[in-house]
């Protein structure tokens, strides 16, 4: 379980780094690839908890 919630938690900053720095050059199937990593990760805590 811990191990979910640091994917979890990288994911999340993968995803915000895409957004918020200048540098980073952004694709759709970037952000879209992260989101299902996070929903699937969500999902899979959720049935744990």
């Amino acid at each position: 379980m811990e191990d979910k919630i640091k994917e979890l938690e990288y994911a999340k900053k993968a995803v915000l780094s895409c957004l918020e720095k200048d540098g980073v050059l952004v694709d759709m199937r970037g952000l879209s690839y992260w989101a299902v990593v996070v929903e699937k990760l969500r999902k899979e805590i959720k049935e744990n908890l």
